[in-house]
């Protein structure tokens, strides 16, 4: 019986990860469009809230959904953008002012115990790019 519990927990988790193509395996990178910004969200793998999908909103509207170890790519108007996660626990948002045909990246990750908060942070591409390695895209 125990046996049985822990393949049916490894299953659901298993079900809760992103399952796409790996961010390291796509060769072919279109440029960004001259008059838009690219942006790459990810959320990188922690056992923590790894059974929540998560909705991320840009000024508000519905742009993706991750899964842990997950990313997605959109492009956008540019000037100022909040980025932020729309579940039912605190989340603290990213705020960009983005500017035309340029590439921004922002990090999902979550903290807390009690009170569990998902927190939006942009990142560097220098810090980006290692960890989008491994992610699996899951589009949009």
């Amino acid at each position: 019986m125990r046996f049985v519990s822990v393949v049916l927990a490894f299953i659901l988790l298993a079900g809760c990860m992103a399952s796409g193509t790996k961010f390291s395996e796509i060769t072919d990178i279109p440029a960004v469009s001259p008059d838009k910004s690219r942006v790459y969200v990810y959320r990188e793998y922690v056992y923590k809230g790894s059974g929540l999908a998560t909705p991320i909103l840009d000024n508000g509207v519905k742009v993706g959904e991750l899964n842990v170890g997950g990313y997605f790519t959109y492009e956008t108007d540019s000037g100022f953008h909040e980025i932020r996660t729309d579940t039912y626990v605190v989340d603290e948002p990213a705020i960009l002012e983005m500017q035309s045909g340029a590439t921004y990246y922002v990090s999902i990750t979550q903290e807390g115990l009690w009170r569990f908060v998902f927190i939006s942070s942009q990142m560097s591409q220098l810090d980006a790019l290692p960890a989008l390695a491994e992610m699996r895209n899951q589009g949009t």
